[in-house]
């Protein structure tokens, strides 16, 4: 069962986009629109435990609206060592 951080350090949110240019790209577009009034984004940091059968981390942007919910969501894979 992989693990879940809701509330992601911004060494690892700047680990990911310095990385992975077109993540960072496309998330930095989703945050200029997502970041008004009634429009929300969150990071979230999923990674596997130690009994999945990968080692992976996984950066997850989502955006929301308070009329619709979540619209949209985006992720970046980086498979362990």
């Amino acid at each position: 069962m992989p693990y879940q951080n809701k509330s992601p350090s911004q060494s690892d949110v700047q680990y990911f986009l310095s990385r992975y240019d077109g993540f960072k790209k496309e998330s930095g577009e989703l945050i200029a629109k997502y970041s008004k009034p009634g429009l929300h984004y969150q990071w979230i940091l999923e990674h596997s435990s130690f009994k999945d059968p990968e080692d992976y981390n996984r950066l997850i942007l989502i955006c929301s609206s308070d009329e619709c919910g979540e619209e949209k969501r985006i992720s970046c894979f980086e498979k362990g060592y």
